[in-house]
């Protein structure tokens, strides 16, 4: 077992900081490599837009609750194993990229156009119907998504409360 990597048990005997440092270990190449694309595709424009520390905030917030989702299922008595990669952030990210341009296109599949608010309803749906197994860590990815829209959307009514469309 990985002193890093995310082991609920674990948690329970205060390694606390598995909850966020699983983000920073992968399975293998192709693993870091797709999260890395998807963090420069999505991430440089979500920083951009809403600076450096806000986007880290949003990313380990994203990661946090991909970490918590995680250790609530495996302690509901779902096992989850080992989980590591930075899935959990990325989802979140996506989510926030969606809620900040729902309208703007990208290519599904380097092919199709297609609007990031239906991307990221297909990948959510997929998410919600997918039969788990595969050594993907569904519950990561899920609570990513939901930390993304959690951090954006009340930060958005803190910080902007007169602006209810202050992210589009």
């Amino acid at each position: 077992e990985s002193f890093f990597a995310l082991t609920p048990a674990k948690i329970n005997q205060l390694f606390f900081w598995q909850l966020i440092t699983y983000s920073f270990l992968h399975a293998n190449f192709m693993h870091i490599l797709f999260n890395m694309l998807a963090l420069w595709m999505f991430g440089s424009d979500i920083e951009e837009r809403l600076s450096t520390k806000v986007f880290l905030k949003l990313y380990f917030f994203s990661v946090f609750m991909g970490g918590i989702f995680t250790y609530l299922a495996d302690m509901a008595g779902f096992s989850q194993g080992t989980v590591l990669g930075a899935s959990g952030g990325i989802f979140g990210l996506l989510v926030a990229y969606a809620m900040i341009w729902p309208n703007r296109e990208i290519l599904f599949m380097m092919i199709f156009p297609l609007k990031t608010k239906y991307f990221v309803m297909i990948l959510m749906l997929m998410l919600v119907f997918s039969q788990g197994g595969g050594n993907i860590a569904h519950l990561a990815h899920f609570g990513g998504a939901v930390g993304g829209f959690m951090y954006l959307y009340y930060s958005s009514r803190l910080y902007r409360p007169s602006a209810p469309d202050a992210w589009t």
